[in-house]
């Protein structure tokens, strides 16, 4: 039975939060398949002419976006293009919610058309979004870059690896089930009671490999590495080695401040 040890890195291929299209384009994605849309997303600037429109909005508490309020009146909203359909199918009562589909379909529309209703959206005054490309967020403040700046992760992984990023609350994109084991280091060699099979019959329910993606905001990275480093013996330690120095690499702030092994 063949092994692979496990994989967890930065993808050479990130998508532009202003151009998620051309990302999915790029990888021949299927924009029927809605695991595509986990794995790419959108930075917006909002500006309403109204903090009480913004309040009403905030109210109907949108699922799976991150915001913060950046001055009166501007917010910052993000999340992946599965998150901005959501937050238009649970909000779209709400004048943001209208204005933001018009936006969308006016700039990313074969990701968005669908969502169209039958008689059309009035336009709302006073509420206008723009987009922002990956070298606008680097000029944020940092702690608004860690929750706004998503990076795509790409992994092979054992199942029991896979489900334990989801129990540190991340959410893992498996794309395809792997027929080799991944495991840290090689099975060993092991004769087993005449009758009970091979050794890998046993392994493969939790070591079967799963490729994916995780397309988070760097702050769930940055949660990710410090709770898997805090205990020695943690599951995905040999997983995110590799990925950790590349985010030290990447963002000396905040990575390169954490300590080495």
């Amino acid at each position: 039975m063949e092994w692979k040890k496990p994989n967890l890195v930065i993808d050479s291929l990130q998508p532009d939060p202003a151009d998620p299209l051309s990302f999915l384009k790029e990888r021949g994605a299927d924009l029927r398949d809605e695991k595509w849309l986990d794995l790419c997303g959108l930075v917006l600037e909002l500006s309403v002419d109204s903090e009480t429109t913004m309040l009403r909005f905030l109210e109907g508490q949108p699922r799976d976006i991150n915001w913060d309020k950046i001055e009166r009146r501007r917010y910052l909203l993000s999340g992946t293009v599965r998150a901005f359909r959501e937050l238009y199918l649970e909000l779209k009562e709400q004048k943001v919610a209208k204005a933001l589909l018009i936006y969308l379909c006016e700039y990313y529309r074969p990701l968005f058309e669908d969502l169209w209703p039958k008689h059309g959206i009035v336009p709302p005054v006073g509420i206008n979004f723009r987009a922002l490309s990956a070298k606008d967020l680097k000029s944020l403040e940092l702690p608004l870059r860690l929750r706004h700046e998503y990076l795509l992760v790409s992994f092979e992984l054992a199942t029991i690896e896979v489900l334990a990023l989801f129990e540190l609350g991340l959410s893992p994109v498996v794309l395809a089930e792997e027929t080799s084991l991944v495991l840290p280091e090689e099975p060993p060699e092991i004769d087993l009671p005449a009758g009970e099979g091979p050794l890998s019959v046993y392994l493969r329910p939790l070591a079967t490999g799963r490729r994916g993606f995780l397309y988070e905001p760097l702050v769930s990275y940055l949660s990710l590495i410090t709770r898997v480093r805090a205990t020695e013996d943690h599951l995905l330690r040999p997983a995110t080695s590799e990925l950790f120095a590349q985010l030290r690499q990447r963002y000396p702030e905040p990575f390169g401040l954490l300590p080495e092994d």
